[in-house]
């Protein structure tokens, strides 16, 4: 058994989507300094590093990232390599056997978090329209991207956002799939259990057999 850590680590600097506040980490208390303990607060976003999007972040009233079913963030899921730059269309998605609902795709953004603190991509590889109404009619539960958003930023209406999240598909973002390869895993995403939050950073694992 193998697993892997595709969580990007949280730390100053971690680009962050354009507008919002980056996470900072300040150490309150420094053992170093005297005080008897380290302590750190930290402060960010609910949409910080790998985190999940819940159904809230788009519709109000709407399920939180608190209530989203651990028999939906954790068991089999396929990891797609999308080659290229260009979007993922629907034909970058394969038949999927029966047992798959969630999937994750692995493009050419996986390789931006070589440098975690990097500045912010505008042009980054994401879900064509088509390709995220093929998830749906296909009964996918999670979807994983490898880059902060699973549309561009000049979606101003976040159609594919709204399109996923409406049919209770969760969303997984900012996956660093750079030594993963295409194939099925285990998947384990925990996100924080932030009550009545939109979304929350993740600790996410994939467990291989092999």
């Amino acid at each position: 058994m193998t697993i892997y850590d595709v969580t990007v680590p949280i730390q100053d600097g971690l680009p962050v989507w354009p507008g919002e506040e980056g996470p900072t980490i300040k150490r309150t208390s420094d053992i170093d300094s005297g005080d008897k303990a380290n302590v750190s607060l930290i402060r960010m976003v609910t949409h910080t590093g790998t985190h999940v999007d819940a159904p809230l972040h788009f519709f109000a009233r709407a399920r939180s990232v608190d209530r989203i079913p651990l028999s939906v963030l954790c068991g089999p899921c396929l990891v797609i390599d999308k080659i290229g730059n260009g979007h993922i269309s629907a034909g970058d998605i394969p038949e999927l056997p029966s047992h798959i609902t969630r999937v994750l795709f692995k493009t050419t953004n996986s390789t931006l978090w070589e440098n975690p603190t990097h500045d912010f991509v505008n042009e980054y590889v994401c879900l064509e329209p088509e390709a995220a109404e093929l998830l749906v009619r296909k009964g996918i539960q999670l979807v994983g991207m490898d880059y902060m958003s699973v549309e561009p930023p000049t979606n101003q209406e976040n159609p594919i956002h709204r399109l996923l999240l409406g049919n209770g598909i969760v969303i997984i973002e900012n996956l660093d799939l750079r030594n993963i390869s295409p194939g099925e895993y285990n998947l384990v995403c925990l996100p924080l259990k932030l009550s009545g939050a939109d979304g929350a950073p993740a600790r996410v694992i994939l467990i291989s057999d092999k």
